[in-house]
């Protein structure tokens, strides 16, 4: 549904919100001979934040429904959330555990065991769990690294005019609220360069509809993209969706970073707008709603929505928190009634950013041109790395970034920003690009010589066993440089975000051993190993297959 559309005529009334239902109970005299434990009693906590919190900590008590067979106060909740992030054909659901618990009961609803799943390469670890899980056959797409121009490297800000401004990722967008307007170009410094001279980013790119075409097979019953990426890369899900429509193939999107979507004119278009059949967004990312919230919507004849049903069940809580859900309505609430105002300071904070940003040289923010979600802040530099970069942040200006990758950081703005923040951000960003700029002269540039995490995982190990025999076998823990040969047991990723390097059941060859020894000298955070006596040890499958044994 669109912008347009949905605040056409009246607003819907919030009669039955659920939080201003449980702030009425909990007045009642009604006594709690029922779980949890604290029964509403303030003495249970020493802090007084979660004296407050428990007044409203309930349990599926009568009118107030349940999560699992809504039919009451919590049903006319999710279709407010569908009201305003859906349409009239979709359904919306409430997640408590997270958008993971989104992807995990979407797969397992939009395939059986044994069938084949195309997966971008770049996707959350909860899907390779669903894989695993479900006993599916992955295969994968691998997204290219995005490329930065090196006319974006200038010190002056740059005008798009004469360049192929199909480069970037601007679908959907209202290309009049872009950051670099037209009516500003003729007073920008302009330079000459060409569209294919860039340098490395560190992250990836978008996936498009001809990658998923070459890549799908007769075999495949189901695609799952990311998108946005962390760093704010979005696909071109319409085109993707359509082809795949064309084969009855169901598109899912883990949108989870990209819940504010289609909520305001200059946004991306949702991934539900462009005709994904599945869509999980993980509300607590970029809207106002607490840790551990999130949304699953479907739509169209090619999922079963029963399937759907029957795994939020298996993958959620039995005793699903009031506050979280609460939380949600709130979220929907308070979007509907301020979230034209809210994301219109959004992007005045975020063209202010840029603007007082634009001139640097060593460090800077990559601007909308490039980065299509105007919640994600890439804070690049070619010349140092992001755990540098970050550092200064946090140890120089005490400022917290989302993420760290080769040569970038990435924070999150919201429209819940201030403008006292984005300044400290301003001056935090001059301030380190100085630094950068004093040592490049000195020659100081603390590059550490590794490779990018994007290069390191355009070779994809060879796939031995599927994912749910390699979790069904025993394993060990093989150190680092004698497990060439091996086959790994667990996924082994970066985190976040929490895309693999290894997957169950992949072979452990020498290359993959050369990243992640580069990974762990650059101080990534790789999960999924064990340290011992200051030496590396992965899992691995304990009963090696047949030599030779390759499942394509």
């Amino acid at each position: 549904m669109g912008y347009n559309e949905r605040n056409a005529g009246e607003d819907r009334q919030f009669k039955n919100e659920l939080g201003s239902a449980l702030e009425e109970y909990c007045k009642s005299d009604f006594y709690p001979f029922h779980m949890p434990g604290h029964k509403r009693n303030e003495k249970a906590f020493s802090k007084s934040f979660l004296q407050e919190l428990c007044k409203v900590d309930i349990t599926e008590i009568e009118g107030f429904d349940n999560l699992h067979e809504a039919d009451g106060i919590l049903q006319e909740a999710q279709v407010r959330a569908n009201d305003l992030f859906g349409n009239s054909g979709s359904e919306t659901y409430f997640l408590v555990n997270g958008s993971s618990s989104g992807n995990l009961a979407s797969i397992c609803a939009a395939l059986y065991e044994n069938e084949e799943i195309l997966i971008a390469r770049n996707a959350h670890k909860s899907v390779y769990h669903a894989v695993a899980m479900h006993r599916l056959k992955p295969r994968y797409l691998l997204p290219k690294e995005a490329g930065i121009p090196l006319w974006l490297q200038d010190k002056s800000r740059i005008s798009l005019r004469g360049q192929d401004k199909s480069r970037f990722p601007l679908r959907g967008r209202d290309k009049s609220r872009i950051p670099l307007r037209e009516q500003e170009q003729d007073r920008i410094p302009h330079k000459e360069g060409k569209i294919g001279d860039e340098c490395r980013s560190g992250f990836w790119g978008p996936i498009t509809a001809e990658e998923v075409e070459k890549q799908i097979t007769d075999d495949t019953r189901a695609v799952l993209i990311t998108s946005p990426t962390y760093e704010g890369m979005v696909s071109d899900v319409r085109e993707i969706a359509d082809f795949l429509h064309q084969k009855q193939i169901p598109l899912m999107v883990d949108e989870a970073h990209g819940s504010h979507f289609g909520l305001y004119p200059t946004f991306p278009e949702s991934a539900l707008s462009c005709g994904a059949d599945l869509v999980i967004h993980s509300l607590h990312k970029t809207l106002p709603s607490l840790t551990q919230t999130a949304l699953l919507h479907v739509q169209g004849e090619l999922i079963d929505r029963e399937r759907v049903r029957r795994y939020l069940r298996v993958f959620q809580s039995t005793s699903p928190s009031y506050p979280l859900m609460a939380s949600i309505d709130s979220c929907v609430c308070e979007v509907k009634k301020a979230g034209a105002y809210r994301f219109l300071h959004l992007e005045k904070l975020r063209n202010l950013l840029e603007e007082k940003t634009g001139n640097l040289t060593e460090v800077r923010i990559l601007p909308r041109e490039m980065i299509a979600d105007p919640c994600k802040i890439v804070v690049f530099s070619s010349s140092k790395t992001g755990r540098w970069i970050a550092d200064q942040l946090r140890h120089d200006y005490h400022l917290e970034p989302e993420m760290e990758g080769e040569h970038h950081v990435v924070l999150i703005l919201t429209g819940y920003d201030t403008s006292e923040g984005i300044q400290r951000l301003v001056n935090a960003v001059r301030g380190i690009n100085e630094t950068a700029v004093w040592e490049k002269q000195k020659g100081e540039e603390r590059r550490d010589g590794s490779r990018g995490f994007t290069e390191m995982t355009k070779h994809l190990p060879k796939r031995r066993i599927l994912p749910s025999e390699a979790w069904d076998r025993k394993r060990e823990w093989k150190e680092l440089n004698e497990s060439k040969g091996s086959i790994c047991a667990e996924m082994l990723h970066v985190y976040p975000p929490g895309i693999p390097l290894l997957v169950a059941g992949e072979e452990i060859d020498a290359e993959t051993i050369l990243a992640m020894k580069q990974l762990l000298q650059a101080g990534a955070n790789l999960q999924g190993i064990r340290w011992q006596e200051g030496r590396v040890y992965v899992p691995v499958v304990k009963n090696k297959p047949l030599p030779n044994l390759c499942l394509s």
